[in-house]
C-alpha cells in the first residue's frame, strides 16, 4: 500500500539532497516538458491523493502518458514530487 504523505515536509530542504536531485540527469526541452506536464498534473491530485505515488501514477493516466514514465522521471516517488514542486515554486519568486 502506498504511503500517503498529508502534509509537506520540509527538513529535506535544509540538507543537499535537493542539489543531488538536480544533478541526477541532464534534462533536455523535451524531458522538461513532460516533467513539467507530470508535476502540474500531479499536483491536482494532491489534495485526493496526498504528496504520494498514486497521485503521480493517477496523473500519468490523466494526462496519457505511459505509467512507467514516473518511474523514469520521478523515481523517488513523492520525495520527488515535493522536491520538483518546491524547485519551480522558488524559480517562479
Amino acid at each position: 500500500m502506498d504511503q500517503v504523505i498529508t502534509s509537506m515536509p520540509t527538513d529535506f530542504l535544509k540538507t543537499s539532497q535537493t542539489h543531488e536531485y538536480d544533478d541526477r540527469f541532464e534534462e533536455d526541452a523535451e524531458t522538461k516538458a513532460m516533467l513539467d506536464r507530470l508535476l502540474r498534473a500531479s499536483l491536482e491530485q494532491v489534495p485526493v491523493h496526498g504528496w504520494s505515488h498514486e497521485a503521480v501514477e493517477q496523473a500519468c493516466k490523466n494526462e496519457s502518458l505511459p505509467i512507467g514514465l514516473k518511474t523514469l522521471l520521478m523515481p523517488n516517488g513523492p520525495h520527488d514530487l515535493i522536491t520538483r514542486f518546491y524547485a519551480k515554486a522558488t524559480a517562479d519568486l
